[in-house]
């Protein structure tokens, strides 16, 4: 894998560099965009972190949430 499947993780970091603007953009990603960011976690921590978002982004999908109501 090179460079480039790395740097969505890094730009989203980048974009919002603190955790609860990190999980407010996260509650409105898709759980394709989700896991994208899970697969090139630096550590497995921070993969199961994103998992758990992904796993939720599901369940939101499925329901036909879009994640921006309260």
């Amino acid at each position: 894998m090179g460079e480039l499947f790395y740097k969505a993780l890094s730009d989203f970091q980048k974009k919002y560099p603190g955790r609860e603007e990190q999980e407010k953009a996260l509650a409105r990603m898709s759980s394709d965009e989700i896991l994208q960011l899970a697969r090139s976690a630096g550590t497995v921590r921070e993969a199961c972190r994103y998992a758990r978002f992904a796993q939720e982004a599901e369940l939101r999908e499925r329901n036909g949430q879009d994640g921006t109501s309260p």
